[in-house]
Order: structure tokens, then sequence, then C-alpha cells
């Protein structure tokens, strides 16, 4: 695949959405999310699309055990999070876009990769 242009890197056309991760399409083991990660990587892909809300960070922190598990594999990947809906006690969903909220979201997302930056 031909990179394209994103900003200040580079990425493949294609990229892996993870919401499957975390079991939101059904069921999904973290082996099989371990694969799945390791197939894309080897088939090319070089873009990781994620969110905090993927099964409550389980779409994270799966990315981040299979980064953990190779530490060169960070410097081959892109990570791209999103941040902005939130939910009240009750579980109501609403879209939290404040400052706050995007730092405490930013932090937790990467702790939960293990890494620096996305």
């Amino acid at each position: 695949m031909i990179a394209r242009p994103l900003g200040n890197v580079s990425v493949h056309p294609v990229g892996l959405g993870c919401m499957s991760l975390s079991g939101f399409y059904g069921a999904s083991s973290e082996d099989e999310a371990l694969r799945l990660l390791a197939a894309a990587l080897d088939l090319g892909v070089n873009f990781l699309d994620t969110a905090n809300v993927y099964g409550e960070g389980v779409s994270e922190t799966r990315i981040g055990k299979f980064l953990a598990q190779d530490r060169s594999r960070r410097d081959k990947l892109t990570l791209a999070t999103k941040f902005s809906i939130s939910r009240t006690a009750e579980g109501k969903r609403f879209i939290d876009n404040s400052e706050a909220h995007m730092t405490q979201a930013l932090d937790a997302s990467l702790q939960r990769l293990g890494v620096d930056h996305v």
C-alpha cells in the first residue's frame, strides 16, 4: 500500500477500526484481538482507530497489550482515539467536549494504550 500524508504522519489508505476488539459486534476474546492486530500489521495496516468508549476502555487496553508484547510495533503504527462521549451516573450518553474531560480522557487513553502520544 502507498502511504498518504495525514497531518504530520503518513498512513496507508486502509486503517483498522478497533471497535470490534471490545466485543461491540459480538463475542471477542483478547487472544482473537491480539491475533487480528498482528495480522493487520503484517498486511501493512499502520493506522489504528479506537475510542475510550469502545468496551469502556477494552479496545485501548488490548491495543496496549499488543504494543507491550513487542515495543518495536509502536514505531510502525499511528494511533487515533476519540473522547467526547460521556455518561451520566444513570448511564445516559452525552457529549462532553470540555477541556477538563478531554484532558482526563486522553490521559486515561494514553495509560490504557501504554504510549505517550496518539
